[in-house]
């Protein structure tokens, strides 16, 4: 079972938004390296194996004030090279690895009313699109370190959720739209599916044959790509789902709320032997701190640690452990 085996202390608090935390990671994307918490217009830059390397507090604007509010974070992978991404209501922001200098700033001004914000952000064949205003995606090709806009998709959603292969999730009230993309940048909508609810979406994210959604009721919904066909609808938590993660070498799926409950549920799915799809919960603890959860992800490929981040709150806790199905005595199972 997993518990908790230590903590890193952030420079200041982390700010409450759905998925607020970065993962870098070493070796092909198999191993945390270090991650990234915001606060406000600050990102706390903590490394998690190296330890000639320093942690920072890095502002999101080039006054270096930190004037801009951010949405959301993350590490990118284009043209074999790695990038820091931020968006905020300043725009698109575009650091170094390291997050030592910014590459690149857009604020989509040019193409969106005033005071534009940025929701959402993914890359697919090397190509970056940023979501904006519920009502576009931009992709944005990058040469020899310069980014410039290739394409543009209207298109009308509420939660953009990332990117798998050439598959882009998107979702507008109960409607959940999955899109692929091309070498121009330019979306193209394969699916569309009435499986969501109207509930309000939290998260939203595309894993290695599925979408996952979680809901402000703590309903979590899981739909097949690219089908969009509904395998389970558990409520696994009982407000807001901030974050949810997949570990696809043990078929965990990670998911924190804002009812400060953490928990592991195994997927046990035997739809080629007879079409069933099912979540185990194998772990769940609530917060000891008592701080609701926005962010949490596996640090390893075979899911031996998770990172936790707690909303208003300085400490990020660190899980270490192993599942072991055989050895539990209560066990949970939600059903479709």
């Amino acid at each position: 079972m997993y518990s908790i085996s230590k903590t890193e202390t952030l420079v200041t608090i982390a700010t409450h938004f759905s998925s607020n935390l970065a993962l870098k990671f070493e070796d092909d994307f198999f191993n945390a390296d270090g991650f990234c918490v915001a606060h406000d217009g600050h990102i706390n830059y903590i490394p998690l194996k190296n330890q000639n390397k320093k942690c920072k507090y890095v502002p999101v604007s080039r006054d270096h004030l930190g004037t801009g509010k951010i949405k959301e974070i993350k590490w990118v992978k284009i043209e074999f090279e790695i990038y820091f991404i931020t968006l905020s209501d300043l725009g698109l922001h575009i650091f170094d690895e390291e997050l030592a200098n910014i590459k690149f700033v857009y604020s989509f001004d040019d193409f969106t009313l005033d005071n534009s914000c940025p929701n959402g952000c993914c890359v697919s064949k090397d190509i970056l699109y940023v979501a904006v205003d519920n009502s576009k995606i931009f992709a944005f090709q990058c040469k020899r370190n310069y980014f410039q806009i290739m394409n543009e998709t209207n298109c009308i959603f509420t939660s953009f959720g990332g990117s798998f292969k050439s598959y882009i999730v998107t979702d507008h009230f109960d409607a959940v739209s999955l899109w692929k993309t091309d070498c121009h940048g330019k979306l193209n909508l394969i699916e569309k599916s009435l499986e969501g609810s109207l509930y309000g979406t939290t998260i939203l994210k595309i894993f290695p044959g599925f979408v996952s959604i979680g809901y402000k009721t703590g309903l979590l919904i899981i739909l097949e790509t690219p089908s969009l066909k509904s395998l389970a609808k558990p409520l696994a938590h009982n407000s807001d789902i901030t974050d949810i993660d997949f570990c696809k070498n043990k078929n965990l799926l990670l998911t924190c709320s804002k009812d400060m409950f953490v928990k592991v549920f195994k997927i046990h799915d035997t739809r080629e032997d007879n079409s069933s799809f099912n979540l185990e919960c194998l772990f769940e603890l609530e917060n000891p701190k008592k701080f609701p959860y926005c962010g949490a992800g596996f640090l390893d490929p075979d899911a031996t640690e998770f990172l936790t981040v707690m909303s208003d709150e300085t400490l990020v806790q660190i899980f270490n452990g192993k599942v072991d199905t055989e050895e539990l005595n209560n066990e949970k199972l939600f059903c479709p």
